[in-house]
């Protein structure tokens, strides 16, 4: 049987989107296989890939992919934006993009807790939640957040395990 269990396949579904965000903001092009975009499940060969689900695509993940799509044609730091690692933990990635007065971050929160971030003029560009000041990146979840470049100081994240990683921006323009 080469389908994944119900409990398998929205697990496997989050993954992909954390997957995914991340191959779309890192430098270079991103590569889709075949049916990823749609949720299409296999096993191996000769099962891999069936033909295109047209009549049952999986519209959450490829309007997820649309949605990551649009983010990344219409704004140029994802074309030739420098790369800038802020947090790389075991369950937690984050890093920045930046070109001529743009800076984006993107935030994986691959944990089972919450992220807290806080940031000087930061803006929303995808999946971002508020709870008063703060930015909250849900457990297994990930988000864009646009720097405004006005606003350059500091940005921070913060998990409820009592770490604390002090990112510092220090182009302060």
């Amino acid at each position: 049987h080469y389908k994944m269990t119900e409990h398998d396949y929205i697990k496997g579904s989050r993954l992909l989107k954390l997957a995914y965000l991340i191959i779309a903001t890192l430098p270079g092009v991103p590569c889709i296989y075949y049916g990823d975009e749609v949720g299409m499940q296999g096993y191996k060969d000769p099962f891999n890939r069936m033909p295109y689900p047209w009549k049952n695509p999986d519209c959450d993940i490829r309007d997820f992919y649309t949605a990551i799509g649009s983010v990344r044609k219409n704004n140029d730091v994802y074309k030739c934006g420098e790369f800038n690692l802020l947090c790389l933990e075991s369950d937690v990635l984050a890093f920045s993009r930046k070109w001529k007065e743009e800076e984006y971050i993107t935030v994986v929160n691959n944990s089972a807790e919450r992220i807290f971030a806080f940031g000087d003029g930061a803006s929303d560009v995808f999946g971002v939640r508020r709870l008063h000041d703060e930015i909250c990146i849900e457990p297994y979840s990930r988000c864009i957040i646009r720097m405004d470049s006005a606003k350059l100081g500091t940005f921070d994240i913060r998990d409820n395990c009592d770490v604390d990683l002090s990112l510092k921006n220090t182009d302060n323009k």
